[in-house]
């Protein structure tokens, strides 16, 4: 049964380009997270430069029942990671934060988050 609700899952994903959608998401939300701290005038992406912060998809998710919000919907997760170098592997670099977004059974995003847990520090 998991197993059939699985490819269920994955087909939904596909068909509402999920994973996408979830990395234009954070792009969007950067560069306007970006904006909104310079006009306030306080340290942009908590003082990240924004073309450092990268992400890379980490997991789909069902919630079926929850205490609060629109139940059931589907969660797309991206980490958000601090890139101050050439490399394509994740596991090389420093995750900050979190970008996820998530979608109504026809496939309708009603909410998403933008998370970054870290101030920047330059290494002397």
């Amino acid at each position: 049964m998991i197993l059939e609700q699985k490819k269920l899952l994955e087909e939904f994903a596909k068909k509402h380009s999920l994973k996408e959608r979830t990395i234009e998401g954070f792009k969007k939300n950067r560069d306007r997270c970006y904006k909104e701290d310079v006009e306030i005038g306080i340290p942009p992406l908590n003082g990240y430069p924004k073309d450092t912060l990268v992400c890379f998809f980490r997991s789909h998710s069902l919630i079926f029942e929850r205490s609060y919000r629109y139940s059931p919907c589907i969660r797309t997760h991206v980490s958000i990671c601090y890139k101050d170098h050439d490399t394509e592997n994740m596991l090389d670099l420093e995750c900050v934060g979190y970008y996820q977004l998530d979608v109504d059974e026809n496939g309708e995003s009603f909410d998403d988050w933008f998370v970054l847990e870290s101030q920047f520090s330059p290494e002397d």
